[in-house]
């Protein structure tokens, strides 16, 4: 995945926002009928510095992909489309310099 992220520039608050773009595949036994999809994501976090190179911050990130297969499976024709993602929150100390 490819991401480019901005850091806006607010004195107080540090706030980043970015957004990626790449590409998912699933390796696994079963997983050959799926063929590589597309994953789109968007990220922000909020910091507060503490120290002069030290911050404490909260983060989102949103990661929403698809799939698709590539050969019939059960009840899945060809073709059957998956929306793979999810949400990570978190909250850490970083460093900048």
């Amino acid at each position: 995945m490819y991401d480019i992220f901005y850091q806006l520039p607010i004195p107080i608050v540090n706030l980043t926002i970015g957004l990626g773009m790449g590409s998912t595949e699933l390796k696994c036994v079963g997983c050959k009928i799926y063929d590589k999809g597309t994953a789109a994501q968007w990220y922000t976090s909020v910091g507060i510095p503490f120290l002069p190179f030290f911050d404490v911050h909260l983060s989102l990130r949103r990661v929403s992909s698809k799939i698709k297969t590539n050969a019939a499976s059960g009840s899945a024709p060809k073709g059957t489309e998956y929306d793979l993602g999810g949400t990570v929150a978190g909250i850490g100390i970083a460093f900048g310099f």
